[in-house]
């Protein structure tokens, strides 16, 4: 066989990758498979929606914590020292993009039993820190890790979600002093029949 008929049949083989925008596809509807949630449910601010995103559910699947930890590490930019999620779907994405980048990580929170926020792991003062969220909406709930974040000393460099509802989370953060990076975009005004069209804001699992 001629060198130019054996480079054209090994430029018909078809790469055993995937490229990039088919790892994301597959990768938010296995999230939307295993989280959405129908029914009525109704925000702290009094609005109603059909259907949420519940982060406990998709956070529970090892195979999409992996495909979500290796999307998430390339939107985090150079010059970050740790991650930290806050109590529940948040801590384990932080620990999935620890394991997946190497970045210590620790879990941050709030306890009635002192003023100060509670901490699971190490935080230094100065450290640049990626907080990490499953789904944001209004950003209340990742504004409040950020302060968490700075009452313990460190800086919260950026915000990295999951999935953003398209609400007013970029804004919210950026009046906190902080950036938001979401791996998806599911606005509430999509179609529910095609996407969820709302996710609570502070009711339970809290993750706005």
């Amino acid at each position: 066989m001629r060198l130019d008929d054996a480079l054209a049949t090994v430029l018909q083989v078809p790469s055993v990758f995937q490229s990039d925008e088919r790892r994301r596809a597959e990768l938010r509807a296995d999230i939307l498979a295993a989280s959405v949630r129908k029914g009525r449910f109704v925000r702290a601010s009094g609005s109603v929606g059909r259907a949420l995103i519940d982060p406990d559910a998709f956070s529970a699947y090892p195979t999409v914590l992996r495909r979500t930890a290796a999307l998430l590490a390339d939107l985090l930019p150079v010059g970050v020292d740790r991650l930290a999620g806050r109590l529940g779907a948040g801590a384990l994405l932080a620990t999935a993009l620890s394991l997946h980048t190497g970045l210590p990580a620790a879990v941050v929170g709030v306890s009635r039993r002192s003023p100060r926020p509670c901490l699971a792991g190490e935080l230094h003062p100065g450290e640049r820190v990626a907080l990490v969220e499953a789904v944001t909406h209004s950003g209340s709930a990742a504004a409040r890790g950020i302060e968490e974040i700075r009452t313990l000393g460190a800086h919260p460099l950026l915000t990295l979600a999951v999935v953003d509802r398209g609400a007013r989370a970029a804004e919210t953060l950026a009046e906190a002093g902080n950036a938001l990076r979401a791996l998806f975009t599911i606005n509430d005004t999509d179609d529910p029949d095609d996407t969820p069209d709302d996710t609570p804001d502070d009711t339970a699992p809290d993750h706005r």
